[in-house]
């Protein structure tokens, strides 16, 4: 953590863990060698967690040295979770996760993501987990197509008083793309989030 001018790195193939965003405050790190390891992998500066078929499961890390700030739905598809903070204090701007299997938007996913403007979740999640969209200004259009995704009160920063505290500050243009009946349109409303039941149509 915090190697500033760090632009490599290798891992031993035997390393079965890692701890949370090992790698951040490495802004030029773009790629981890893990050796062939079946534990773990690097690609396209997203650090992955294999399952025992040696197949993508789990988002470990999205490195800050990586050069495109779109994370695509063919570099999601399959995932079956996110580790806390796994985008936190990086330069994402887009996240499609609509072909992957994740259920739960862990705590602070996205924390500090400035650039951050979009982000497609899949049917598969149930859970958004508090702080996740925390520090996000600039989040413009958060697409919810399940019916039953539950955001926890604090999952999207939503203070209006011009005197709060800046990192609560609510994304002012924020949209939900999601039906008008499901518990995220209850949550847009409930925080005065604009709702837009029509693109999911799109």
């Amino acid at each position: 953590k915090g190697c500033e001018h760090l632009t490599s790195v290798t891992v031993p193939d035997t390393v079965q863990e890692l701890g949370l965003i090992p790698f951040t405050g490495c802004p030029d790190l773009d790629y981890v060698n893990f050796q062939g390891s079946e534990y773990f992998t690097c690609d396209n500066s997203i650090i992955y967690q294999l399952d025992s078929a040696g197949k993508k499961e789990k988002i470990i890390e999205y490195l800050e040295g990586r050069a495109s700030g779109s994370v695509t739905a063919s570099e999601t598809k399959g995932i079956k979770a996110i580790a806390e903070e796994a985008f936190k204090n990086t330069k994402v701007a887009f996240a499609d996760f609509s072909d992957s299997e994740i259920e739960v938007i862990p705590e602070r996913a996205f924390q500090n993501c400035e650039k951050l403007i979009q982000v497609i979740l899949p049917n598969s999640v149930k859970t958004v987990l508090p702080e996740a969209f925390n520090m996000c200004p600039n989040l413009m259009r958060l697409t919810v197509p399940g019916m039953y995704t539950n955001f926890r009160s604090t999952a999207v920063d939503t203070a209006t008083d011009p005197d709060a505290d800046p990192e609560t500050k609510r994304p002012e243009n924020l949209v939900f793309v999601t039906n008008e009946d499901s518990l995220a349109a209850e949550y847009a409303r409930t925080y005065d989030f604009i709702g837009d039941p029509n693109g999911m149509n799109i």
